[in-house]
């Protein structure tokens, strides 16, 4: 998810994996690594649910792909 080269359709369709380099929940907004973390409609509930279990804004993406933990 750091680099970008992962299975979201963004980078699938750049590698010719994907028809489209668009969400399925969204088809107009390209699938990137922040949409899929912060703004996709398909993850609402497991968003609420890693902000509730963390106790933390998991808005922020170096949060969220940090490997310090959490505490």
């Amino acid at each position: 998810l750091h680099t970008g080269h992962c299975p979201l359709n963004l980078h699938l369709h750049r590698i010719k994996k994907s028809d489209s380099a668009h969400c399925a929940s969204w088809p107009n907004v390209p699938e990137t690594v922040k949409h899929y973390l912060i703004d996709c409609p398909q993850y609402t509930r497991e968003r609420a649910l890693l902000t509730r279990n963390l106790c933390k804004c998991t808005l922020n993406i170096p949060f969220l792909l940090s490997d310090t933990g959490y505490h």
